[in-house]
């Protein structure tokens, strides 16, 4: 420990509270340019100068973005307060040394296992939150172990998400609680003793930050004057989903396609199955037809991680029930392809018809349509069709029809599937049913303006 003198009043009032703090989890966010960065920074080497033992973890994303935010942005405030000989900076390891034995280190959500090599952290600063999973989180959570103290986690980020941002870790954990600090404990039971986390949240926006010029304000806004998006989330730090430049599903619209749907046992039963190496997923759907209004209502889907065809059988026929005998089974033709390896040489399709115990003869499979023909086709569908709906609670393929994009050339972006907007395997679904059981409508639509 050295002995320093710190003067409270570097940081701004607005992070008093969080900053005073002794929570296990520091949550700070809002809008750009609201210091809250700075603050944990600021903090953090406050902490490393004049606690007993530190050693900090710098986490973003991936491991080579640290260098040109976390760490130079604490070797400048080193600078700035005239610290330089007491820390010494060093890129190979990425790292900060402190004279006193303390210390920073940096890792990535793209190399977890040296996240999880770290020995006896006190303390992990995650910047940029929004852009790393659960998975991403739980897996740094985890291995934050040490001996001596407990750990304290800070939590840097915007309110921005890829997909419904009511579905994000962070947003279940924040809310929309603007402008406010608060507290609160979760109690988790462990060998039935009740153990409590300790959370704290701090929301800030520009206006927060004195430090803030009027010339740098007056650029955030005219930079996104007339784009409410931007304003909204960049600016003012308010929850936001982020925008799809090349939607591939453009005419889609959740007020129109979005609403309470059920299964009914007396109406048609399609059931479409995207075969992914993981997951399996299907959309189930209902389809029939009264005084002369054609309906298609998807009412469920179902999503097998890690799992097998046995799974899925017994996932679909909880939900169909009865109506397994009548239902079109249909999907990814490359499902019907003999699976290389397997003993009988049989394909997926085959071996879900035989779990599922119905005729071959429910089988319905064309070849897969081209992006750019498909895509033309599912939103003339949603355009047109009288009424297309998919279930509040498929929640998947909702978030695919929002979030998927196209490329330049018309192609799905599927580069990643450790991304959700670039999986696409319920958005496929939706592809496959349209191609296989509405092409036909479609054109003839087309050409005659009604349904038949």
């Amino acid at each position: 420990m050295i002995e320093v003198e710190w003067d409270d009043d570097v940081y701004l009032p607005c992070y008093k509270e969080i900053n005073d703090s002794t929570a296990d989890v520091k949550l700070y966010w809002g809008g750009r340019d609201s210091g809250k960065s700075y603050n944990i920074a600021l903090k953090l080497v406050e902490k490393c100068l004049t606690a007993p033992k530190f050693k900090c973890i710098l986490i973003r994303k991936t491991f080579e973005s640290i260098r040109e935010s976390q760490w130079e942005l604490i070797r400048s405030i080193v600078n700035e307060l005239e610290l330089q000989s007491l820390f010494t900076f060093t890129k190979a390891p990425l790292e900060i040394r402190c004279v006193n034995g303390n210390g920073f280190i940096a890792r990535g959500c793209d190399n977890p296992h040296n996240i999880k090599s770290v020995t006896n952290p006190t303390d992990a600063w995650y910047e940029e939150a929004d852009k790393l999973s659960y998975s991403d989180y739980s897996v740094v959570s985890t291995s934050l172990r040490s001996n001596d103290v407990d750990v304290q986690e800070w939590i840097s980020f915007n309110p921005e998400s890829e997909g419904d941002y009511e579905e994000h870790w962070l947003y279940q954990l924040v809310g929309e609680r603007y402008k406010q600090t608060y507290s609160w404990v979760n109690t988790i039971k462990i060998d039935d003793k009740p153990v409590a986390v300790n959370y704290i949240s701090c929301h800030t926006d520009y206006d927060d930050n004195e430090y803030c010029p009027p010339e740098r304000k007056a650029k955030n806004v005219s930079t996104t004057e007339g784009d409410d998006y931007l304003y909204h989330v960049y600016i003012k730090g308010y929850w936001g989903n982020k925008k799809i430049e090349r939607p591939f599903a453009f005419a889609y619209d959740e007020s129109k396609h979005v609403s309470e749907t059920a299964f009914n046992p007396l109406t048609q039963t399609i059931v479409v199955v995207d075969f992914n190496i993981d997951p399996f997923c299907a959309n189930v759907y209902n389809i029939w037809k009264k005084d002369g209004i054609s309906h298609c209502h998807q009412v469920d889907e179902i999503e097998v991680k890690g799992g097998t065809i046995n799974e899925l059988s017994h996932r679909i026929k909880s939900i169909v029930g009865s109506s397994i005998s009548s239902l079109y089974l249909s999907g990814d033709a490359m499902g019907n392809n003999r699976t290389i390896g397997n003993i009988d040489n049989k394909s997926l399709f085959q071996r879900l018809i035989e779990e599922l115990k119905i005729n071959s003869r429910q089988l319905r499979i064309v070849p897969n349509p081209g992006h750019s023909t498909s895509r033309e086709d599912v939103n003339y569908f949603l355009q047109h069709y009288p009424d297309f709906k998919i279930g509040e609670h498929c929640t998947g393929t909702r978030r695919d029809m929002r979030v998927v994009q196209i490329d330049l050339y018309g192609s799905i972006i599927k580069r990643n599937r450790k991304d959700e907007a670039q999986r696409a395997d319920f958005i496929d679904n939706v592809r496959y049913l349209v191609n296989t059981f509405f092409k036909q409508e479609i054109e003839f639509h087309r050409k005659n303006g009604f349904w038949r």
